[in-house]
């Protein structure tokens, strides 16, 4: 499978599992419990076929040309590191909101997900595994990654970031963008989309487990 093909495949993919949960809620007219299972399986399905697009792949874009190739070792300590480091950049953008824009420090999105978390724990696995990795593979490795074939790469991550920042829509549009240009970063820096799916699974595990333990 080409590039370009495996990219569209795994955006289609994604859109079809981020319009799935409006349009079955339309449709069947669920209970909370009912649509939140359907939207964590959903999840979990869409990240499943994101990976074996993936791993039908014959193609590298730029982002993955990277030589020498990093070891599964670094990529992984790199990742682990990483999650630190975007939580620190969150925090950052988050304060530069409030100064300049005057954006409240509270993200409805994040709320309105530990609330659900609170009182569904198995949508966990949609927003800390299955999330990121279908983010990953759409908005870095395909996004970013075609892009980066006809533009240079500090554009496409330009470009990608801000896609991702309006996927989002909760008004924290510095933030999105200053993470998913991190997470860009890290995937040219190592060559592996693993990289930023380690660092993003795990900035939004530690975010839900704090919020869920700490913040009543």
């Amino acid at each position: 499978m080409s590039s370009i093909k495996n990219a569209f495949a795994t955006v289609l993919t994604f859109l079809c599992v981020y319009f799935s949960p409006g349009i079955f809620a339309s449709l069947i007219h669920p209970s909370q419990g009912l649509l939140i299972q359907f939207t964590t399986f959903a999840y979990i399905l869409g990240a499943c076929i994101c990976l074996l697009i993936l791993i039908r792949k014959k193609e590298r874009n730029p982002l993955e040309r990277k030589e020498p190739k990093s070891t599964r070792m670094s990529i992984l300590l790199t990742g682990i590191v990483s999650i630190f480091l975007v939580a620190f950049i969150q925090v950052i953008a988050a304060q530069i909101e409030q100064l300049i824009l005057g954006t409240s420090a509270t993200s409805t999105n994040t709320q309105t997900i530990i609330q659900i978390m609170k009182q569904y724990p198995f949508f966990l696995v949609a927003t800390t595994i299955a999330g990121p990795i279908m983010e990953e593979l759409v908005f870095r490795r395909s996004i970013a990654g075609i892009l980066s074939i006809y533009s240079p790469s500090w554009l496409a991550f330009s470009i990608s970031s801000l896609l991702f920042a309006l996927a989002h829509n909760d008004g924290h549009y510095l933030i999105y963008f200053s993470i998913g240009f991190f997470f860009c970063y890290l995937y040219k820096k190592t060559g592996s989309i693993w990289t930023s799916i380690i660092a993003h699974a795990g900035m939004n595990f530690l975010v839900s487990i704090i919020q869920l333990l700490f913040v009543k």
